[in-house]
């Protein structure tokens, strides 16, 4: 396969232009890799001063302000706030788990009602599970929901291991 750039004067059939082709991948890959580090220091740094990290905020907080870009101002004034709705909805999952009910159960219920509204889709077996998490680890602000839930059911684990 050829490469012929018309404005670079570039052929990749010929020794040159391979070195070209070959240099031109390289300074790439390099952009690449210290986009990745700096997107990595960033989320570092916002998980380490309590900010918002994903699209999302954690359960059971919401995120009021506006972004720097959004308002034309040099900083962001977006912070967390506790989400009473979505906290009362948690609260009716926690309790329907502790009285027995099936996750499966509990998410179907939550596909139906409309006693609890929620901005969040919370009708399937993760997020249910999600909820119970955020739940009895006291609604963290910086959280992976995946890690979360991970951490979680292995501490359940530990816990009905050591009970029993």
């Amino acid at each position: 396969m050829r490469f012929h750039s018309l404005d670079l004067l570039v052929d990749s059939g010929t020794p040159m232009g391979k070195f070209f082709v070959t240099i031109l991948l390289a300074v790439a890959e390099l952009e690449r890799a210290f986009a990745s580090e700096r997107t990595s220091e960033i989320i570092a740094c916002r998980k380490k001063h309590g900010l918002p990290v994903g699209h999302r905020p954690p359960l059971g907080w919401k995120i009021v302000g506006t972004r720097a870009r959004d308002s034309g101002m040099k900083r962001s004034t977006r912070r967390f706030v506790v989400d009473q709705e979505e906290r009362e909805l948690v609260e009716m999952i926690y309790e329907l788990r502790q009285q027995g009910m099936a996750i499966e159960q509990i998410a179907l219920w939550l596909m139906r009602q409309d006693e609890y509204p929620c901005k969040r889709r919370l009708d399937n077996y993760k997020a249910v599970e999600w909820a119970v998490a955020a739940k009895e680890l006291g609604f963290p602000k910086q959280t992976d929901g995946k890690r979360m839930v991970k951490e979680w059911r292995a501490a359940v684990k530990t816990a009905r291991g050591a009970g029993s």
